[in-house]
């Protein structure tokens, strides 16, 4: 049996016109001509597989969908968003763990839509949206998931739509850029309403009773703020169009409905929203435009879904991307500097398949997801992990090194006195967790080494920063999470290093390093939690290392210890 993601089964009463009032609710008319473009694609599956540009295009054909989400992790340094095929996934500022703009459900199964963008036909009351989700549709959308963009094409109602959506190349702002085309040939009246679900700190369910809204009626945005949420309290987070705004509400209660759904939100059937703003509500951001398409008419209509650090940092964010064309002007900025850094190196294998990685998509995700996000569909940590961080960095060498330099330093911040490292840690407030893993301390030197072997750069070894001073742990503790003091004492990163090294420079019994609660296998963690078990892979691991970096005591004048890492890399 294939279970498919994202279903959702429609309300009886929206098979047929249901009049409320005065006004008339529809399920949108699939139209017959289709936009999705017929193409080849690579390494086909049936859903979707990867075109010439190494886009990776998605058919969903009579509302059919994949087994499971294929989402794309858009992000910058200062935030992003996720978003699937079907348009779940959710958006951050900040930390994708801490400051959760819109919820991040962990739902694979059913991938919730947490912000959209809605159609309404105001004559005939069709409604639909410009993505599979929320209002369930036997449209074929043409999905493309690309480096730093995903798009979503359809025709529904008669009425082609596409929408783009993207960050800045800084700024945590997701930037949703629809273009709607008449193809009747009659005047169309619609409105477009762009509808996001606040969380403002983790979850909803802990935060919805602390966020306040408000309307800012002279840049036309919905403005929200969460002042019990600690390390984030002054930031604003905001959502507007491009167009005037005809209603609005910061109620979820008022937008959807008394037991309504996203599928048919009852502001369909009100017509109108009723401007409810302020604190106490179930937080929401709902915005409503009205649109008049002439016959072969085009329009374009930007949102905006972001936060600044201040109020007027988020008004500084507005303000530069509010129109249509500093909008998308954004867009193409950021998707050509992605385009320059992924062109930076070119493999070329016998294998096409392999060649199609390695040239965009490994790259990508390893800056965009696991750099700068920090999170993926099935995990939302917002966390630094020690070795993942430093590894994934040594991706980056070529193209991105100042990358690459700039978390080998910040990574070393997170060493304690002792030599050994926090094996995971939040940037904002630098709580994390103390461990007996026995690996982390060596992937600093690893990485260091590499990276002035590529780059050249000398200097990074004379960066001082300071150490870390906690606790350590009891005996009987695997790890402990807590905030460590940042101590007075520094060090350069070349003296980070070498402490690191002295500290895994551990012996067991056969003359093996211990393992601790885990090498470079996390499955590991029971082998040697009593104190006693080895690894041979840290052995390989220490053996390189140490030898690499006697090269490097060597050219810091060093010859001491040069000679001490020589001799226990032999030893082992």
């Amino acid at each position: 049996m294939q279970i498919r993601s994202g279903i959702q089964s429609t309300p009886a009463w929206s098979t047929a016109v249901e009049r409320r009032g005065q006004h008339s609710i529809a399920p949108a008319r699939v139209s017959p001509r289709s936009t999705a473009r017929v193409q080849a694609l690579r390494f086909d599956n049936g859903f979707g597989g990867l075109a010439d540009d190494g886009n990776y295009h998605i058919r969903l054909v009579d509302g059919a969908l994949p087994p499971a989400p294929w989402s794309n992790v858009i992000a910058n340094e200062d935030g992003g968003f996720q978003i699937s095929e079907r348009g779940g996934g959710c958006a951050w500022a900040a930390s994708s763990y801490f400051y959760r703009l819109t919820a991040w459900q962990n739902d694979p199964v059913s991938d919730p839509i947490t912000d959209a963008i809605y159609l309404h036909d105001e004559d005939t009351g069709a409604l639909w949206s410009a993505t599979p989700a929320p209002v369930k549709t036997d449209a074929t959308f043409h999905v493309v998931h690309g480096a730093g963009f995903s798009s979503f094409e359809a025709e529904q109602q008669e009425v082609t739509s596409r929408l783009t959506m993207g960050v800045p190349v800084r700024g945590a702002l997701k930037i949703s850029i629809l273009r709607l085309s008449n193809v009747s040939d009659r005047v169309r009246r619609l409105s477009v309403t762009a509808y996001a679900e606040w969380t403002l700190g983790v979850q909803r369910t802990q935060t919805r009773h602390a966020v306040r809204t408000w309307f800012a009626a002279e840049s036309g945005a919905l403005m929200a703020q969460n002042r019990f949420e600690a390390g984030f309290a002054d930031r604003v987070a905001f959502m507007t169009i491009s167009e005037p705004v005809r209603s609005f509400t910061a109620s979820r209660a008022d937008f959807i409905g008394r037991n309504g759904s996203l599928a048919y939100p009852m502001a369909f059937r009100n017509h109108t929203m009723d401007g409810e703003t302020g604190v106490g509500l179930d937080p929401c951001a709902a915005l409503q435009c009205e649109i008049i398409l002439q016959p072969g008419e085009t329009r374009e209509i930007a949102v905006l879904l972001g936060s600044g650090a201040t109020l007027a940092d988020t008004q500084a964010l507005l303000d530069e991307h509010k129109t249509v064309e500093r909008a998308a002007a954004a867009l193409a900025e950021a998707r050509r500097v992605w385009d320059v850094r992924l062109g930076t190196v070119t493999v070329k294998t016998p294998d096409a398949a392999l060649d199609a990685m390695l040239n965009k998509w490994t790259l990508y995700q390893a800056l965009s997801g696991r750099m700068w996000a920090r999170m993926g569909l099935y995990q939302s940590s917002g966390a630094y992990g020690f070795r993942d961080q430093l590894q994934d960095v040594m991706a980056f060498v070529y193209a991105e090194p100042r990358v690459a330099r700039e978390h080998i330093v910040r990574a070393a911040q997170r060493q304690f006195l002792e030599g050994d490292v926090q094996h995971w840690w939040h940037p904002h407030t630098g709580r994390g967790v103390r461990t007996r893993f026995s690996d982390d301390l060596v992937w600093l030197p690893f990485v260091v080494d590499q990276y002035v072997r590529v780059t050249g750069d000398q200097s990074v070894l004379e960066e001082y920063v300071p150490f870390l001073k906690m606790r350590t742990l009891e005996p009987d503790e695997h790890e402990v999470y807590d905030l460590p003091q940042v101590t007075e004492e520094h060090g350069s990163i070349y003296e980070h290093c070498v402490r690191a090294l002295v500290r895994a420079c551990t012996v067991g019994s056969h003359g093996l390093p211990l393992i601790g609660s885990g090498d470079w296998n996390d499955g590991f963690s029971r082998v040697g939690i009593e104190g006693r078990g080895e690894s041979v892979w840290l052995a390989w691991f220490l053996i390189l290392t140490l030898r690499n970096f006697a090269l490097r005591a060597d050219a810091h004048g060093d010859a001491d210890i040069a000679q001490q890492l020589r001799a226990r890399a032999d030893d082992y």
